[in-house]
């Protein structure tokens, strides 16, 4: 039964990113917990369910976004010099990212977690509103970013987006669209790092992970791979199903729900 409802997370969270363009962490990472906890039978405890969830959550955005950034090659629209940039703080920061998760504990991770998707459910609200390039345009400097800038970035993102179990995309687009690179620019880029901050720091979190749940039954660290493996059977069908909607639904009121959806999650992990 856990493996349906993780197959039910894959049909949620791949539609959301197909429709929204969103990650599937916002999904996969409160469901996961909701999982664990409704069966205790794994053998998951509490105090690192969090860190599972995160891990778990992780584990999947390699697949899922492989194929955008295959896209984004063949359309040409990869910055390399900026991926290459943002590359070695990507790494440095989704390496740490998974002992810092052991060292804070669940009920923090939970409280930070709380606060990102309250920032999100903000972000979608105003986005359903006017035209985010419109907004960041009037903020933006320059689309030259120095290298130390970028060490540095990358390094905030990579630490962040692996303790919310995200491939980084709410933060890196944002960033990148503030420093006035060409949003379809800033979305290539983000997809083809988060591919590698997601693949780093979810093997960061099986390494860290490996004495905690070694007497849990297919438990690499801290990925749960019948976890990521039913997730995954489904969401790669529905992202594509989910993209094909998208000029069929409108988009502001999917964002509407979607961001209603973010702030009553913040609020839960918060609360």
């Amino acid at each position: 039964m856990s493996l349906v409802l993780f197959m039910l997370t894959g049909v949620i969270a791949g539609f959301a990113a197909g429709l929204l363009g969103i990650g599937g962490g916002s999904i996969i990472v409160p469901a996961s917990l909701l999982i664990f906890a409704a069966f205790p039978d794994l053998g998951i405890e509490q105090r690192f369910a969090m860190q599972m969830a995160i891990a778990t959550s992780l584990a999947t955005i390699p697949f899922t976004g492989i194929s955008a950034v295959y896209r984004h090659l063949q359309l040409g629209r990869v910055n390399w010099p900026l991926v290459m940039m943002l590359s070695p703080g990507i790494i440095l920061g989704s390496l740490f990212g998974a002992p810092l998760a052991e060292y804070m504990g669940g009920l923090i991770l939970e409280k930070i977690f709380g606060v990102f998707q309250i920032v999100v459910g903000v972000q979608l609200l105003l986005a359903s509103g006017q035209d985010f390039r419109k907004k960041t345009k009037a903020k933006s400097e320059s689309p030259h970013m120095p290298k130390l800038l970028g060490g540095l970035s990358g390094f905030c993102i990579g630490i962040l987006s692996s303790l919310l179990g995200i491939g980084g995309g709410s933060i890196t687009v944002p960033f990148l669209a503030w420093r006035k690179f060409k949003m379809q620019e800033a979305i290539a880029v983000s997809s083809t790092l988060g591919v590698l901050l997601a693949i780093v720091a979810s093997l960061s979190f099986a390494f860290t992970g490996l004495q905690e749940t070694s007497d849990i039954a297919f438990a690499y660290g801290y990925v749960f791979l019948p976890g990521v493996l039913a997730i995954l059977s489904m969401s790669l069908i529905c992202s594509r199903l989910g993209v094909n909607l998208t000029y069929k639904v409108s988009s502001t009121r999917l964002k509407t729900v979607f961001s209603v959806y973010s702030l009553g999650i913040g609020i839960m992990f918060i609360v």
